[in-house]
């Protein structure tokens, strides 16, 4: 019997969370008069929303190192907020064991304009231009054990166990033991004058000649054997076509093939002539198309920046950090295409794709109205509304801002329609285009869906924008504070969807959402995000529409004698508590309240890690045990729900990033990420409080 529970609740958790098409609407007398939730989806339609998403983790990378001892890749993003990633190469996903899946850094180990990477001897090699400083991390724990001050540090490359940054001053440097040793050379004459400007470097595989880049010349300089470059250049000449280039690399073993990152959507193989003072043949690849994936025959790059070889699958690595297109792309040595991370849907259509999951999840559209605008530059507003409620146009109505769908029992199926149809082609993002939309639509004494009889009918504006506001917040905040102080309280939901807002743009969606009457903004960095976060928001505004009564399973008598009772107890934003109880019959049908095989449930369930818990995890046996939902499981679990495309959220954090998720911050094993949530999530199915229901951050507590 305790078997068949442990399965059921895995399984029945699993189905909630990450099936739409197995919800079910709860039964009519549980709501408040059944009156169905209002809720208006403003989603952002500017142009910006055709940039692609790509993996999460891997946001404008700028510079790449490759770990060729296991063919692992370290990538450098300069976003809003700078950070590094791992990037495992056999599925192109971010390690989130490294780090928490992102590291950041602090003081003199602090992610910030990395120009560029390098990994030798279990370290990466951090170069970082506005910090002026140098600093290497663990390829395993991310511990950063070494950091040197250098000024304006512009391009890096190891050879032979010699390291050479270069910028406004050179270091050069002897990693061959455990702590590098400077090495003293003179900077001046013309190394330092091209040093200074150049924008990539290179040293060959011999160790014989450092490489200096700026604007289609090459200036070669000859390595003395004190592994000092001399001041003087022993060649210059130029590069044809290949313009801006920010990061090369040499093939490993050779002296004259060198791959190199044109910034304007091309990969270069170039050739030397014997004697190192001109190209003797090259090879062209790559173009820009968008977020398009590239295929056997076509590379499709997206301002291609950081450069990288893999000296042990003979490979190389290019980083593409535009706005349609932010990936890593592997090709072999001759620059054909072997495979790159996800470039994703779009913002759009991530977006799109979200909404679509609601408004089709009955558990939802049972218990809710949907209507469905879009908004960008300025102009947005409600006035009017011509012909039927479904098929009908609002007026205004021209393509930057409109009101598609009114709220209302069909607005679901309506919304579904017509989404695909719709392009992101906005301007700018003006808040007060969806503010007034929402307060005018709201306030409309003939369209609105607000029914002024029902003071229990609850109504809410969720808000969809993926970048920084370009007008004042102030008469947006007004609108929506106006909205909130309504009786019943119309509440505002913001959105900030997608890497790439800055700190500033982001403390205005929080006075928004402030001035809305949700305090917190939503951050979703991902489609599966934002479809996650979307869902338990709607659930939790279907569930504080529930009576607070104990609705209870019929019972059900069963063929030895006994019967079992369940019942339920709601509890807002929580588990409902539950209670299975056995209680035998007697030959008169009678119920024998003192048979001695009687039982409860909560009296007879075993210890948290006693329980056997069951769930389908593809290669992981379970004969010999029935007890495979554990932490050491967390990965293969957390796969379960990317199949579904939803994803465990960062509940608890250390720091506040994402916004609003900085609980517990003091508590043994919180980290930023979701690593510890994955480990979370697990215990409490299993009986902890991770949750922390009770609020006192004692998160291993039985629940």
């Amino acid at each position: 019997m305790k078997f068949c529970i442990y399965i059921f609740k895995v399984v029945f958790l699993i189905l909630i969370l990450q099936s739409n098409s197995f919800a079910k609407g709860l039964p009519p007398g549980t709501g408040e008069s059944d009156i169905p939730a209002n809720v208006l989806i403003l989603l952002d339609k500017s142009g910006s929303m055709t940039t692609g998403m790509g993996v999460s983790g891997i946001d404008k990378p700028q510079s790449i190192a490759i770990d060729s001892a296991t063919g692992d890749f370290f990538v450098a993003n300069r976003d809003s907020v700078n950070t590094m990633v791992k990037v495992t190469y056999s599925n192109m996903q971010v390690d989130t064991s490294w780090s928490a899946g992102e590291y950041i850094g602090t003081g003199n180990c602090q992610i910030d304009d990395v120009t560029e990477l390098r990994v030798h001897g279990g370290k990466v090699y951090v170069l970082s231009e506005d910090d002026n400083r140098m600093f290497r991390l663990d390829v395993t724990t991310a511990d950063c054990d070494w950091n040197l001050s250098i000024s304006d540090p512009m391009s890096m490359d190891i050879q032979n166990n010699i390291l050479y940054a270069i910028g406004d001053t050179m270091k050069v440097l002897d990693l061959s033991s455990g702590t590098p040793t400077n090495i003293s050379c003179d900077y001046s004459d013309q190394l330092e004058s091209w040093g200074k400007n150049a924008t990539a470097a290179a040293v060959d595989s011999s160790g014989e000649n450092l490489y200096l880049y700026k604007q289609g010349n090459i200036h070669r300089f000859e390595i003395e054997s004190n592994k000092c470059p001399k001041t003087t250049r022993a060649s210059k000449f130029s590069i044809s076509g290949l313009g801006k280039s920010m990061s090369m690399r040499f093939k490993p073993g050779s002296d004259t093939v060198l791959y190199a990152a044109k910034y304007w959507d091309r990969i270069y193989k170039i050739t030397f002539k014997a004697a190192k003072n001109g190209v003797a043949s090259k090879v062209v690849k790559g173009s820009y198309q968008g977020s398009k994936a590239s295929t056997a025959s076509k590379i499709y790059v997206d301002y291609p920046y950081g450069i990288d070889v893999d000296s042990t699958n003979d490979r190389v690595i290019v980083v593409s950090r535009g706005n349609q297109k932010a990936a890593a792309h592997a090709v072999d040595f001759d620059l054909n295409f072997i495979k790159e991370s996800d470039t994703g849907p779009t913002r759009w259509e991530g977006a799109v794709s979200a909404i679509k999951a609601i408004v089709t999840d009955s558990s939802l559209t049972s218990h809710v109205d949907f209507g469905f605008g879009v908004w960008s530059t300025s102009g947005g507003n409600f006035t009017n509304w011509i012909g039927d409620i479904t098929t009908g146009t609002a007026q205004p109505c021209h393509d930057y801002n409109c009101l598609k769908v009114r709220v209302h029992r069909q607005g679901a199926p309506r919304i579904d329609d017509i989404i695909d149809s719709i392009n992101p082609d906005g301007w700018s993002t003006q808040a007060r285009s969806f503010t007034r939309m929402a307060k005018n639509y709201y306030n409309h004494g003939t369209f609105s869906p607000v029914d002024s009889t029902l003071d229990c009918q609850d109504s809410y504006v969720i808000v969809i924008g993926d970048g920084d506001y370009f007008d004042s917040t102030i008469n947006a905040a007004s609108d929506l504070t106006a909205l909130f102080a309504k009786t019943p309280p119309i509440k505002t939901f913001i959105v900030a969807y997608g890497p790439g807002i800055s700190t500033p743009g982001l403390a205005k969606f929080e006075q928004l959402a402030d001035a809305g009457g949700t305090d917190d903004v939503i951050q979703a960095m991902t489609p599966d995000d934002l479809k996650t976060q979307l869902r338990a928001k709607l659930t939790e505004i279907v569930a504080e529409k529930l009576a607070f009564t104990a609705p209870s399973v019929p019972l059900d008598v069963s063929e030895g004698g006994s019967i079992y009772q369940s019942s339920f107890h709601y509890q807002k934003n929580k588990e409902w508590r539950g209670s299975l109880i056995r209680t035998a019959i007697d030959a008169n049908g009678i119920l024998d309240e003192l048979d001695p095989g009687n039982w409860s449930v909560q009296e007879v369930l075993p210890e948290p890690d006693a329980r056997k818990i069951w769930t389908t995890l593809s290669g992981v046996p379970y004969t010999n045990d029935y007890n495979n939902f554990v932490t050491t499981n967390k990965t293969d679990i957390d796969d379960l729900f990317r199949i579904f495309n939803y994803s465990i959220a960062d509940y608890h954090s250390d720091t506040s990033s994402p916004v609003g998720t900085q609980r517990c911050a003091a508590t043994a094993g919180v980290i930023d990420g979701n690593d510890d949530d994955k480990e979370g999530l697990i215990k409490f199915a299993r009986g902890y409080d991770y949750f922390d229901y009770d609020g006192d951050c004692i998160l291993d507590e039985k629940r």
